[in-house]
């Protein structure tokens, strides 16, 4: 016998990891969207080991648009390429367990999904700390709403402003992960910035939409508690790693003012994060560290070539019995 059920309209993967603090917040944001379509909620547990999955188990109880499926810890990653592969509407969505969105969440992005047939939307986002007050300065700078090229919107990507990495607030045809083969790296952290360039290049037109809707949490101490330089050589590296699908692509040329602007300002983010660390950790080398996190940044903006005196332009050459140091 045929199954007549039609599939849903957009599938939200939500992966779960020992979030059973807010897990139950962030489920019931989504199933109280007021989204008139059909849509289901992927719940992927990754091996929690606290209450999570008891949790989101008794609210699967009562919905039937929330699914779940457990898995090994594998990280974030992996359970959004799990929850990829169960997916079966015709959008995706991601939202992280801890955070929470609006109620016009879904409907707004699907709107302006069908009406300008874009392949990617992407909405505003604010942070709040844990009890949902705000608590950043994301309302300040906004893209502006519309239809807009993939070619613009991947400049704007690349310059890391209006347009960030993340992979939640935004909504994908689901096509764009199949038909090219498109996934978030196993083990890596900073995912999404492998991964969201790709969809953005792969992507036909990618629209903007008003409003803020999705609420990311910020977990208090999580900003200077948890940074550690193995982290920050790992952001570094997620940014060479957008360098190397440019080459792949043969689209260096075309977004490299952009993607140096990135790299400028992730050296401005890094550099104050390793003078944390070392306040942390008083055996760090921070000289040495600085330069080498210069170094990693400035072969992936110019392609693997090393920086010298008489290379870099930012670094003036040594002269003797001046009234000034160098700066």
């Amino acid at each position: 016998m045929k199954n007549n059920i039609a599939p849903p309209e957009v599938s939200i993967i939500v992966p779960v990891y020992n979030t059973s603090k807010y897990v139950k917040r962030c489920l019931r944001s989504l199933i109280e969207q007021d989204f008139d379509r059909s849509y289901e909620i992927i719940v992927v547990n990754d091996g929690s080991t606290d209450d999570s999955l008891k949790i989101v188990e008794a609210i699967a109880a009562r919905y039937d648009i929330v699914k779940v499926y457990s898995r090994e810890n594998g990280g974030l990653s992996a359970a959004r390429n799990t929850g990829l592969e169960y997916a079966c509407g015709k959008y995706v969505m991601f939202t992280d367990s801890d955070d929470f969105v609006d109620r016009r969440y879904i409907s707004m992005m699907h709107r302006a999904a069908e009406s300008s047939d874009a392949d990617i939307v992407c909405c505003n986002f604010r942070t709040v700390n844990e009890r949902g007050v705000p608590s950043g300065l994301d309302g300040i700078l906004h893209h502006r709403t519309g239809a807009f090229t993939a070619h613009k919107m991947l400049r704007s990507l690349l310059l890391d402003i209006t347009i960030r990495n993340f992979a939640w607030n935004k909504l994908y045809r689901r096509s764009l992960f199949m038909d090219h083969n498109i996934r978030y790296p196993a083990g890596k952290i900073y995912e999404d910035m492998y991964t969201t360039p790709r969809l953005f290049y792969h992507s036909k037109k990618i629209a903007v939409v008003s409003g803020v809707l999705y609420n990311y949490v910020q977990h208090s101490g999580s900003i200077t508690g948890t940074i550690t330089p193995k982290k920050v050589f790992k952001y570094i590296n997620a940014y060479g790693g957008i360098r190397e699908f440019l080459d792949e692509e043969n689209a260096y040329e075309k977004y490299k003012w952009p993607f140096r602007f990135q790299g400028i300002k992730i050296g401005c983010i890094v550099l104050p994060m390793l003078v944390g660390c070392k306040r942390r950790d008083n055996s760090l080398k921070l000289g040495k560290s600085c330069k080498q996190a210069v170094r990693r940044l400035y072969r992936s903006a110019v392609g693997g070539v090393r920086p010298s005196r008489s290379s870099c332009p930012t670094c003036p050459k040594k002269t003797k019995n001046v009234g000034k140091p160098s700066v």
